[in-house]
């Protein structure tokens, strides 16, 4: 009703003098005509176009993996009726080309002339002529399962600064089973790789990773969530007093040390700052240095817990007693 409205508005433009009666009669005529033009030539048999013949796949899920979408149709160039051109774009009237997929994935394309009678018998009471694209390919493949370690991505460790690793990275479970395309699974090498989902890592970890995020197309992972365990603690630099141990002294005292107490400067984890620690430093008089009286102290043991261990002080003096005349 809107059309016709619109179709004699229009004619009242160009005959603005004619009746409102006969500008409907006329929107009718010209309605009818047009109607009477579509259906004489739809009758024709020259009319050709391009359809979009879809396609279905018969394969088994539970023994091929699909990496990437499947083709869903193929172009057809047509020809014939139009009334059977109409009928195209009935979806109940347009037959789908099956393609069979074996479970070995051997099959990886199908050309069009193989699917040429097939596409013929859809489209039955139409000349077909060029199908494309000329190569469907499909990318499939043999879908196994294993059993991998599962291991943690040492580049999602972001530690803060400062901060260290100190144990061996525990997974619970440390396996899951990984099923997918057998190439895919097969480069794992046996071991699956999980990212820790923390920004910045400042202490102890102790988190359950969820699989389903990580980036793993095409394949499942059975249990879908792994916990993940590490100590990390802080670095931090200690001055420690020590005693050091006179050797090769003069019996005598005729030479000593004013201070027998120096600074030994080392780098430990947080946790055990406090330790009393079983540091050894020697002075030895036998390295004395007579051009200027001095000894270089010597660290004798370091505990295995610290690292980066230098003494704070350098040489230290040796005094000597002045001698009695007579």
């Amino acid at each position: 009703m809107k059309r016709l409205k619109q179709i004699i508005a229009i004619l009242r433009k160009i005959a603005p003098s004619t009746e409102p009666g006969q500008l409907k009669i006329m929107a009718i005529c010209f309605c009818s005509a047009f109607v009477l033009w579509i259906l004489t030539a739809l009758q024709k048999e020259d009319h050709q176009m391009t359809v979009k013949v879809p396609l279905e796949y018969d394969y088994d899920q539970s023994r091929l993996s699909v990496m990437d979408p499947l083709p869903e149709y193929v172009n057809v160039d047509v020809s014939g009726p139009g009334w059977g051109l109409v009928k195209l774009y009935l979806p109940y009237l347009r037959n789908r080309i099956a393609i069979d997929l074996p479970d070995d994935a051997s099959r990886k394309y199908a050309t069009s002339r193989e699917i040429s009678s097939d596409v013929r018998e859809a489209l039955s009471g139409l000349r077909v002529g060029f199908i494309s694209p000329d190569t469907i390919k499909f990318d499939i493949d043999r879908k196994i399962r294993k059993k991998v370690k599962v291991g943690l991505n040492p580049v999602s460790v972001n530690l803060a600064e400062g901060f260290r690793v100190f144990s061996e990275v525990e997974a619970f479970p440390d396996s899951i089973v990984i099923e997918g395309p057998e190439k895919q699974i097969l480069a794992a090498a046996g071991e699956f790789l999980v990212d820790l989902p923390m920004e910045t890592v400042e202490g102890p970890v102790n988190t359950n990773i969820d699989l389903t995020e990580e980036e793993t197309p095409y394949l499942n992972i059975f249990p879908s969530k792994v916990r993940v365990r590490f100590d990390v603690d802080e670095m931090v630099t200690v001055n420690y007093p020590v005693n050091m141990e006179i050797k090769h002294f003069p019996s005598d005292g005729s030479a000593f040390l004013l201070d027998s107490v120096t600074y030994i400067q080392y780098n430990i984890r947080k946790k055990e700052k406090a330790l009393h620690l079983p540091f050894r430093v020697g002075v030895d008089f036998l390295r004395l240095n007579l051009s200027d009286s001095t000894i270089m102290p010597e660290v004798l043991s370091i505990p295995k817990q610290v690292e980066n261990v230098h003494l704070d002080s350098g040489a230290v003096k040796v005094h000597f007693k002045e001698k009695d005349e007579g």
